[in-house]
């Protein structure tokens, strides 16, 4: 990808089937978990809390304006794996890979974000090639000052939706997807007991 990011996406395009296992899960579980080892090349945007008071200006630091898709992640749960830190920023790079692939949105209009806030994480935290911050996690509302500081810069920076449209998303969009999916949690639950008894019969 990045050697040849036309190539890269062509060939992913023409092998989606058998590729998506390598691009995403579970490949990009154990991409995860060496990320810091396996480091190349500066890829995505890390906000840390030192950052506090200046994301909205650091924003201007990314190379594309158009920005029309973001990941982000303070990688605490990755893909049952648990607290990977900012070496969850893999889990931002891979999902916007897929949406470049199956959506068709131009890579150069997508931004990962790592919210790297610090990790819960012993064997990272004393890990000399850890490329996040090696402290334990800042929580409460020294966490949520960040995230809102962050929601409403990039808000700010790449505006793509009506006041109103954004008003009434912000205003409905969790209460409403949560009990939306309530009568289909139990459905959701058998089915999948039933796969992964069909799996290990």
């Amino acid at each position: 990808q990045a050697r040849n990011e036309r190539l890269f996406y062509r060939v992913l395009n023409d092998h989606i089937e058998d590729l998506m296992p390598i691009i995403y899960t579970p490949t990009v579980g154990e991409a995860c978990k060496s990320f810091s080892h396996v480091y190349t090349e500066a890829k995505g945007f890390y906000i840390t809390p030192e950052h506090r008071g200046r994301i909205f200006d650091i924003l201007d630091n990314w190379p594309s304006k158009n920005i029309k898709v973001i990941v982000v992640t303070d990688g605490e749960r990755i893909l049952g794996l648990g607290d990977l830190g900012a070496n969850g920023m893999g889990i931002s790079i891979g999902k916007l890979v897929l949406y470049s692939s199956c959506g068709g949105i131009d890579p150069s209009a997508c931004l990962p974000v790592m919210i790297d806030i610090g990790t819960n994480n012993e064997e990272l935290i004393n890990d000399p090639l850890y490329l996040g911050v090696p402290e334990r996690r800042i929580s409460g509302e020294a966490y949520l000052a960040i995230l809102d500081e962050f929601m409403e810069a990039v808000n700010r920076k790449f505006p793509r939706y009506p006041r109103n449209c954004r008003r009434s998303v912000s205003r409905y969009n969790l209460f409403y997807a949560h009990y939306a999916a309530g009568p289909y949690r139990k459905s959701l639950f058998i089915l999948r007991r039933r796969l992964r008894c069909h799996r290990n019969c």
